[in-house]
């Protein structure tokens, strides 16, 4: 059986998110095409995690394993960031505590 196009094989993958503010953690099971910022914007949303509120400057969004900043890689895909920046795909987020 042959394919005359390249038809790249796609997998599911598991995004676990661990809120530090509040203990709270999810996760999210995607496609390795899916892109890291719609991602973050579910983690955003997500009732399991307690954030409830948009993207402030201060929030911090880090791979569990070295650190890196999420954020920055938005426009990659799981799979391109799984491979060369955060194999783990388990990401730290810390946000503005907020309250006045």
């Amino acid at each position: 059986m042959s394919d005359n196009k390249q038809s790249p094989q796609i997998t599911k993958v598991k995004v676990k998110i661990t809120n530090e503010n509040n203990g709270k953690h999810a996760t999210f099971e995607e496609t390795d095409d899916t892109l890291v910022s719609v991602v973050i914007e579910k983690m955003y949303k997500s009732p399991e995690l307690g954030i409830g509120r948009a993207r402030l400057p201060a929030d911090r969004l880090r791979c569990n394993e070295g650190g890196a900043d999420i954020f920055r890689f938005a426009d990659l895909t799981l799979k391109r960031l799984g491979d060369e920046h955060c194999k783990s795909l388990h990401w730290l987020f810390a946000g503005e505590a907020g309250g006045a």
